[in-house]
């Protein structure tokens, strides 16, 4: 009789231990995808995840799973659909006990919030997030400064904030953190603090080289651009636009093809140029046609980072526009990753 009781409690073990694998796969899968900027598999792999955690009563890894797909779905725009499932999540995760990852998904949710225009909310979500993580969590400050000084460039709040997190970042010596920090300094000091602006963009550029992160290294090369043309600067804005453009080029990056060819075509404008400001022009119509195409068939999806109709605007701007990278460090956060600490 002991050994059958033994036996029993053994093979539930192995059945529980098989219930979490069934569900942490997929939901690791979802957030590699997600971070990978696959949002239709992040989608498919949470909702697998969801599948089998609900079925074998793991209440953290459905809370994690839940979170994953509302991420999937608000950095499509598609914003009711990720408010249901936040919900759910956080259900599931006050069931588990799961401290920070509930903290976590409130930081998401205000993210939601924020980027369907809904700012009070946003900011008591953030609010909120604060109750279930540490005090000085460094992702959590620099998402919600970074909000804050996005929807409202003259905030001192937000850039003073800013700035003390990169002096965190630069004494851990963390680069990813100081890259990040830099980026966001530069985009708000092109308001009112251009030299400021172009030094942390050029060493941000030199990071970013220096860390083989080629996205964030023609973003900087693109603002660095943006300094010097707005100086008058034309000679070397016109090679920080083409070391971004050939850097994007080689990645892939189409939106940013679309940017750095509109501000090449600017630039050869303003120095009279009107047979190279055309060729630009229609190499950029090219890539947003390509782009048009592959989101009528569906080989692809307009995401909040891509915006579609937005971009297709970049055409009529008169002058270029600093950018700044919101999926790095911002909505990167709106997934979590499974293997954190509860």
């Amino acid at each position: 009789m002991t050994r059958i009781v033994a036996g029993a409690l053994l093979a539930w073990s192995a059945a529980a231990a098989a219930a979490g694998a069934d569900a942490i796969g997929p939901n690791t899968g979802a957030w590699t995808s997600f971070r990978a900027r696959d949002f239709a598999a992040a989608e498919a792999a949470s909702r697998e995840a969801w599948a089998a955690a609900s079925a074998n009563g793991d209440a953290r890894q459905a809370g994690v799973a839940a979170a994953n797909l509302a991420a999937s779905f608000a950095i499509r725009g598609r914003f009711t659909e990720a408010l249901e499932w936040s919900g759910k999540a956080e259900e599931r995760l006050v069931a588990a006990g799961a401290r920070k990852p509930r903290g976590r998904l409130l930081a998401a949710r205000a993210l939601m919030r924020y980027a369907d225009g809904a700012r009070e909310e946003g900011a008591k979500a953030f609010t909120q997030a604060e109750t279930w993580l540490d005090k000085d969590d460094w992702a959590l400050a620099f998402a919600r400064l970074t909000v804050g000084l996005y929807v409202d460039p003259s905030s001192q709040k937000s850039y003073e904030g800013l700035r003390v997190l990169l002096k965190r970042a630069r004494d851990g010596q963390n680069r990813e953190q100081t890259l990040r920090a830099l980026l966001a300094l530069g985009w708000a000091e092109t308001f009112f603090d251009p030299e400021t602006s172009l030094a942390h963009y050029r060493e941000a550029q030199d990071l970013a080289a220096a860390e083989g992160d080629a996205e964030l290294r023609a973003y900087a090369a693109h603002d660095v651009g943006v300094a010097h043309f707005r100086r008058g600067e034309l000679g070397p804005a016109e090679a920080a636009f083409k070391e971004g453009l050939d850097g994007v080029r080689a990645s892939g990056d189409r939106h940013l093809q679309v940017v750095l060819l509109d501000d090449l075509s600017l630039l050869h404008a303003q120095t009279g140029d009107e047979k190279r400001a055309r060729e630009e022009d229609v190499a950029q119509q090219r890539v947003l046609a390509q782009l048009a195409e592959d989101l009528r068939s569906g080989r692809i999806e307009d995401t909040v980072l891509l915006d579609f109709r937005q971009l297709s605007k970049t055409r009529y701007l008169n002058l270029p526009g600093v950018l700044f990278p919101l999926f790095h460090g911002v909505f990167d956060q709106l997934a979590l990753d499974p293997a954190a600490e509860p």
